[in-house]
C-alpha cells in the first residue's frame, strides 16, 4: 500500500469507528443544506415569484428538500458500501 491509501485507511477506520448512521446523516445534513440554498436561489433570484405567489415558493422549497433528502440518504448508502469493500480487502 501507498502512503495515499494509509491515510485513506486511516481516515475511514475514524470515520466507520463513528457508525453508519452518522456517516449517512452527516451527508443528508450536507444536502439539506445545498437543496435549501438551490431552493433559495431559485424562489428569490431567479423566478422572483415569492412575492406574487407564494404557495409556488412553498412548492418548491418542499420539491428540493425531498428530492435532495431522498439523493443525500442514497449516496450517503452507496459511498458507506463502497468503502467498506474498499478498505475491508
Amino acid at each position: 500500500m501507498g502512503k495515499n491509501e494509509d491515510k485513506q485507511k486511516e481516515r475511514w477506520t475514524r470515520i466507520k469507528s463513528k457508525g453508519k448512521k452518522r456517516y449517512v446523516l452527516s451527508i443528508l445534513l450536507i444536502y439539506l443544506i445545498f437543496s435549501l440554498l438551490l431552493a433559495t436561489l431559485q424562489v428569490f433570484v431567479l423566478n422572483r415569484v415569492l412575492l406574487t405567489y407564494i404557495p409556488y415558493a412553498i412548492l418548491s422549497y418542499l420539491m428540493f428538500i425531498i428530492c435532495f433528502s431522498l439523493l443525500g440518504v442514497w449516496l450517503g448508502n452507496r459511498t458507506w458500501n463502497a468503502n467498506t469493500k474498499k478498505f475491508e480487502k
